[in-house]
């Protein structure tokens, strides 16, 4: 400060010290703003698989807890295997709560079919109750994925390949016209090398993918082809390094999207600039105990660890501006700790829930530059009055769970549930009232006071309605079963974290911006007193002012 504010620094005098520190200022805000727009725009194309098939204990009282997790996160991209409406409702519950974009593509699997396996009749009763809900939610759904991998399970060619092509056109057919996109997931091994055999099929799936403007969809999966082949090298299947030096640059990810780039520009030159995405790829954080007597699962051991996948999540981040990719869907979002051991990855395929990598949600990759506080202001979920209707009925049913079902594990999930519930309604009503929206903090992220507030009420009123109900049992009166502990634990812990900005961030963009302000408003009051006619007014002086 003293240097500063000595007549001459080096030669240089503080005021013209004042106008290059101006200017660096102003260079880093631009900076930061065009690095921050690039961020969030890759951020909102990174989503995840939101697979519930194979979790542990009971799926149904799970769901809602993991559909909290995701608004935590801040993903934008949701990817269904499925098109369980209770699971939509319960995303479009809790980010509507945590005032979070959302966009939806449901699953319908290649098991829909009669018999079940894939190699039937369609079951197109199955196929129109999809398109009910898809309708029903058009506001979250942005379309369909059909199938999975189709050309693994023969569906590629043939008569099975034709069965599949009529599934697919009839729903092209339905939902062009509300502009919905419909997908299918290839894996990579399927496309190339491409056989002359499945060319036809390929031609006419990406005609219809034309129709709906929907891109290209490819599983890649580094992990398991490294699993498979551990002479690739580590670092080149998780993009940290490249096989090729300097000249070409590429890792395993980047090659096998050139050559699905080459495989489809093969198929016409119509195709050649077809948009391309990752529907499914991932890397297994844990193993499990070490196996003593088979070496391949020993080297699947070795690389199934948290700091290779967190490696991975990032590098592939990356790969949004090089790849020029229209979206990626991490696989997967929950640990499925029921799903069966298979080669090549063994108990790794377990593992793969990014849940477990970032147990502390705020310090996911989402909240970098999380999408959802960033233009455009669109894409919001939010609860209809249809929606009202379930969650009172829910409401209901949880109260009366933890009402009756004495001490149980099921009771203390719906108590730790209601608390969620009503202080996200009192959220929702509370912006959603007269001048609301002026007392919501950071685009309707609650401030931490707030959410201290609001779970204080949330679980007195729980604990009011747990002590006000009296049944009788063959033993006499008994007293309802205590929760208080565990709620006010539940409350104190804050297990799930609730959506918020980093601090940090806030704070630094507000003092470079007043520190701008502050030169700017220097400039001026020098123009001022150096003035020469009366008349000389202050606007007149900003101009000048803003220059110096």
């Amino acid at each position: 400060l003293k240097l500063l504010i000595s007549s001459e620094v080096f030669g240089v005098g503080w005021k013209a010290m004042a106008s290059l520190f101006s200017l660096f200022t102003l260079f880093v805000l631009t900076a930061n703003a065009l690095v921050s727009a690039k961020n969030h725009e890759d951020l909102h194309k990174l989503g995840v698989n939101f697979a519930s098939f194979f979790l542990e204990g009971n799926r149904t009282a799970k769901l809602p807890g993991l559909a909290r997790k995701a608004a935590s996160f801040g993903v934008v991209r949701i990817k269904l295997f499925d098109f369980d409406a209770d699971t939509i409702y319960q995303l479009r519950k809790y980010y509507a709560f945590a005032h979070q974009k959302l966009e939806i593509m449901v699953g319908i699997s290649q098991w829909v079919s009669n018999p079940p396996d894939g190699r039937g009749l369609p079951n197109w009763e199955g196929i129109n109750s999809m398109l009910d809900v898809v309708r029903s939610n058009r506001d979250i759904v942005a379309g369909v994925f059909v199938g999975n991998e189709p050309c693994r399970n023969g569906l590629c060619e043939g008569s099975a390949g034709e069965t599949f092509l009529a599934v697919l056109d009839y729903i092209v057919d339905n939902l062009k016209r509300d502009g919905k996109k419909v997908a299918v997931p290839f894996s990579q091994g399927c496309i190339n090398p491409m056989t002359r055999q499945r060319i036809p099929f390929f031609q006419r799936v990406l005609h219809r993918l034309q129709e709906t403007c929907s891109p290209f969809t490819v599983n890649l999966y580094p992990y398991l082809d490294y699993c498979m082949d551990p002479s690739i090298g580590i670092d080149y299947a998780l993009g940290s390094a490249s096989a090729n030096g300097a000249v070409l640059g590429w890792s395993q990810i980047d090659a096998e999207i050139a050559g699905v780039r080459a495989a489809l520009a093969s198929l016409g030159p119509e195709f050649k600039d077809i948009p391309l995405q990752i529907g499914e790829t991932g890397w297994a954080h844990y193993y499990g105990q070490w196996p003593e007597w088979n070496p391949q699962q020993q080297i699947v051991y070795k690389v199934s660890n948290l700091e290779n996948s967190q490696r991975f999540h990032i590098n592939l981040l990356h790969r949004f501006r090089n790849l020029s990719l229209s979206g990626i869907y991490i696989f997967e979002f929950a640990e499925e700790t029921n799903k069966p051991a298979m080669y090549p990855a063994w108990l790794g395929e377990k593992h793969f829930g990014i849940t477990s990598v970032y147990e502390n949600s705020s310090l996911a990759p989402w909240h970098r530059d999380d999408p959802s506080r960033r233009p455009p202001w669109t894409g919001f979920a939010r609860m209809r009055r249809e929606d009202w209707k379930v969650f009172e009925r829910e409401q209901l049913r949880l109260q009366w769970t933890v009402d009756h079902m004495n001490n149980s594990e099921a009771a203390r999930m719906a108590v730790e549930q209601l608390l969620w519930d009503r202080q996200g309604k009192h959220w929702i009503k509370r912006t959603s009232a007269p001048h609301g929206k002026l007392r919501a903090h950071s685009q309707g992220h609650p401030s931490s006071f707030t959410l201290r507030a609001r779970r204080r009420d949330s679980y007195a009123e729980v604990h009011r309605s747990a002590h006000s109900h009296r049944h009788t049992e063959r033993a006499g009166k008994c007293e309802p079963v205590e929760f208080q502990k565990y709620a006010l634990q539940k409350w104190e812990e804050n297990e799930m974290n609730v959506a918020e900005g980093p601090v940090q961030k806030q704070v630094v963009e507000f003092a470079l911006g007043a520190a701008c302000i502050m030169s700017i408003a220097g400039a001026l009051h020098r123009r001022w007193n150096r003035r020469e006619q009366p008349e000389f007014g202050l606007l007149e002086s900003l101009p000048t002012a803003l220059q110096e």
